[in-house]
């Protein structure tokens, strides 16, 4: 196996770094024959945040503030970039299910280089209810999500733009997904990447309520996608989950 690869890594804060890649690799004959092989040459892609465990720096930006937020979602069939898109926002097509969640969260990158763009990391608790398909079911969620609120009328309405990425343990499969991967044929899989593309405003802009203003409601996508096998995370996901909600988030 010939592999080229190229990396490099941008530091965020003092702890907190990006980093991302391209690798090229090239494939003996003995894996290039393979039947699960498609091409002897992939490139490849990787992006991700590394976190500074040593003593000498502060874990978190001081007197950060704790994040809950609570949302509540029903079953979707579009495809996730549709939603986004506002092409299609059907709900409970196929089927009644939904999903519930309670996700807790800090702030760990505040204005990078001074735009108006956060980070925060999150970890939750979300309620499969499968409407009788099969036993409800608990999903443990951990993410890194991005806020941008840059727009023009921020000064009067802040509205945020977010996008979260990251994993999905589920004790069950959705019926979604088990429905989906049995007309492909595929395996599922109880551990996949979730992402969490949301929009809100602030409910202390609205009301004229300065005490609100960092309390947020806003709708989002509980998207599950393929971490085994072949799947495209804003594509056409093998296997994936689609479920369209509402939520209410606030600080203390």
């Amino acid at each position: 196996m010939t592999q080229l690869g190229l990396y490099g890594a941008y530091r965020l804060t003092e702890r907190w770094r990006l980093i991302g890649g391209v690798t090229w690799v090239r494939w003996p004959d003995v894996v290039a024959l393979s039947p699960v092989v498609e091409t002897r040459v992939q490139r490849g892609v990787t992006l991700g945040l590394m976190y500074d465990i040593s003593p000498d720096h502060q874990a978190w930006p001081e007197h950060a503030p704790l994040i809950a937020r609570a949302y509540y979602g029903a079953s979707s069939d579009c495809n996730v970039t549709h939603i986004m898109r506002l092409v299609c926002t059907s709900t409970h097509t196929r089927d009644q299910t939904s999903i519930a969640a309670l996700e807790v969260g800090r702030p760990f990158i505040e204005r990078l280089n001074g735009w108006p763009l956060d980070f925060a990391g999150f970890v939750g608790l979300a309620r499969h209810k499968e409407a009788g398909f099969q036993p409800d079911f608990y999903q443990i969620n951990a993410y890194i999500k991005a806020y941008y609120y840059g727009f023009p009328w921020d000064s009067h309405v802040r509205t945020r733009v977010g996008l979260g990425i990251g994993l999905a343990y589920a004790r069950r499969i959705p019926l979604m997904e088990v429905r989906d991967l049995a007309d492909r044929g595929r395996p599922t899989s109880r551990l996949l990447n979730t992402f969490d593309p949301t929009v809100d405003v602030s409910v202390g802009d609205l009301l004229g309520a300065r005490s609100l203003r960092d309390t947020y409601v806003g709708l989002g996508v509980a998207h599950r996608s393929g971490i085994f096998g072949s799947s495209r995370l804003l594509g056409n996901v093998s296997g994936g989950s689609n479920y369209i909600y509402g939520y209410v988030e606030t600080t203390f």
